[in-house]
């Protein structure tokens, strides 16, 4: 099999271009993530690796299994204020325990208190399982990113990657 493809369009330096903000390979420094409850095998750090995978017990993967609350929520500190316009949240669902939240909020800090994240657009509209859900809004700046989730009946949220995506100029 063999295909022609068109030249890369070469990037001019000093553009600015999307860049996930949320990103920590390593684990060190920032960002960094808590989350309200996590079960024992399935850590907070796992969602900002750069992979989403949807297999039925993806290693990468945080879950709120075992929580004992209605809703949770998981919080990206980016350690410096960064400006996003769009968050990508790419939730579990095994159709048993790990399921879409029956709905969730996202919220940043203002630097005195969470405030809803104005004039989101989703889609989907409604969490769904194995695909991202991208949420939207006019580029404001944070130094934290907030997702407030609330279980679906029967089952608990989980998530495979969680994406703070804005505009920066690039080397």
């Amino acid at each position: 099999l063999t295909a022609k493809l068109p030249a890369a369009p070469a990037r001019q330096q000093g553009v600015a271009a999307p860049v996930n903000f949320a990103v920590n390979n390593d684990g060190t420094y920032y960002p960094r993530l808590t989350a309200s409850y996590s079960h024992p095998r399935t850590p907070p750090s796992k969602l900002i690796d750069g992979n989403y995978w949807y297999h039925r017990d993806p290693p990468n993967r945080w879950t709120c299994e075992g929580s004992p609350d209605a809703s949770d929520s998981v919080v990206i500190d980016f350690g410096t204020a960064r400006t996003l316009h769009t968050a990508k949240l790419y939730f579990l669902d095994d159709e048993k325990v790990i399921v879409p939240p029956a709905a969730f909020d996202l919220e940043y800090w203002d630097g005195k208190e969470w405030k809803a994240v104005p004039g989101a657009a989703r889609a989907p509209e409604k969490p769904t399982g194995r695909r991202a859900n991208v949420v939207r809004f006019p580029a404001l700046a944070t130094a934290k990113l907030r997702a407030v989730f609330r279980h679906a009946e029967g089952g608990k949220t989980g998530l495979t990657e969680f994406e703070a995506w804005g505009d920066a100029k690039l080397p």
